[in-house]
């Protein structure tokens, strides 16, 4: 191993040995290197994938990209989940170190001077255990070159074998980086201070808080609703909140929901008068799927809206659960205005939000 690769792997060198289970004195010293560590850039929803260039343009470079291009749910234009950004290993340095998202992809097969490079990452020991476990195929780690950043590791014996896995674990892959990111939405957003008057003002008032970013104001509330709102020349993004008595688990199943959700926008949502009221966009079939929504069982819902008898519309995304110490259904919501411009980025905003939603003090409202 030269210097200059020494350089690039000093940190992983014991990668999966360490991740089983380790020294906890090693542990400490490893969360004391990390304030050495510069920030990880901000560039949201971008993955930047370190393998050989041969294998990124074949059959595994391939399912990297199916996997984290795949479009986005509930958009009225094609956008994909991630925007992926490709390098060799010689070229991870300066800036690309400091990439919030990083994925590197090798196999034990390939003999290039990048997949040398790549294994040369792991101690022998551990691809050995590479080689006697079929199933391993993948290792997450956090601040690897730089705090706030989240590094994966993909490998396998063969490419065949690693292909296979991505495809067969897409879910869990994309899952695991959407969730990094909206927590790290939701972690800036719970510490800018000018947000702080917003969030205490729901719970006092509602009982529960949600971490906003600046500019987001009420825009109308009622006994059992609230819609905040952040209205700018670009983007238009509103996040709406609403309650009721829980009866049964019939409120999950599409219809029921879209029905009550459709009458909750028509009494509070509308454009210049009440006639031009929010409603469904029928186009664009609503997805529905359970989720674990911050511990509690849940359904979330993706789809599009329009205004009725107007030329407006866009995506929105909302999430329905009950709280067991108020026996509520809670529909918290989040949508979108922005002509002419991607939605990912302002839906991805108010995903965050929505998911910051948390309990506070019961309030006796009806």
């Amino acid at each position: 191993m030269n210097l200059k690769t020494y350089s690039i792997c000093l940190l992983p060198l014991l990668l999966l040995i360490t991740a089983c289970g380790g020294n906890s004195n090693s542990q400490d010293n490893r969360n004391q290197d990390k304030d050495f560590l510069p920030r990880a850039s901000l560039v949201p929803y971008e993955l930047l994938v370190v393998m050989d260039s041969a294998q990124w343009r074949g059959v595994l470079g391939e399912a990297i990209r199916d996997v984290f291009t795949e479009p986005v749910q509930g958009l009225p234009q094609e956008e994909p989940h991630f925007k992926v950004r490709y390098i060799t290993p010689q070229g991870l340095k300066g800036f690309n170190k400091r990439y919030p998202n990083i994925l590197f992809a090798f196999t034990l097969d390939k003999r290039s001077q990048a997949s040398e490079m790549l294994r040369s990452m792991f101690s022998e020991q551990s691809l050995e255990q590479i080689r006697q476990d079929e199933q391993r195929y993948r290792l997450s780690r956090k601040d690897e070159f730089a705090r706030g950043q989240e590094v994966m590791y993909l490998f396998g014996q063969t490419e065949d074998q690693l292909v296979s896995r991505i495809y067969t674990n897409k879910e869990n892959l994309l899952n695991h980086f959407l969730t990094v990111e909206r927590q790290r939405y939701m972690r800036d957003y719970a510490n800018v201070r000018v947000t702080q008057s917003l969030s205490n003002s729901l719970a006092s008032e509602y009982g529960f808080k949600m971490n906003f970013p600046a500019g987001y104001q009420v825009a109308k509330q009622d006994t059992n609703f609230v819609w905040i709102r952040l209205l700018d020349n670009k983007v238009d993004k509103s996040v709406w909140v609403t309650w009721k008595p829980y009866t049964d688990q019939s409120i999950f199943q599409r219809d029921n929901l879209m029905n009550y959700r459709n009458q909750v926008v028509r009494n509070y949502i509308w454009g210049s008068d009440s006639s031009t009221y929010m409603r469904l966009e029928t186009q664009l079939p609503v997805e529905v799927r359970q989720v674990n929504f911050n511990g509690r069982y849940g359904v979330e819902a993706r789809g599009l809206w329009r205004l009725e008898k107007m030329v407006m519309g866009g995506p929105f995304l909302g999430y329905a659960f009950v709280d067991e110490a108020t026996n509520r259904v809670y529909y918290i919501e989040g949508f979108t205005y922005a002509p002419g411009q991607d939605k990912r980025l302002a839906m991805s905003e108010l995903e965050a939000i929505l998911w910051s939603f948390t309990k506070t003090a019961p309030k006796n409202i009806q």
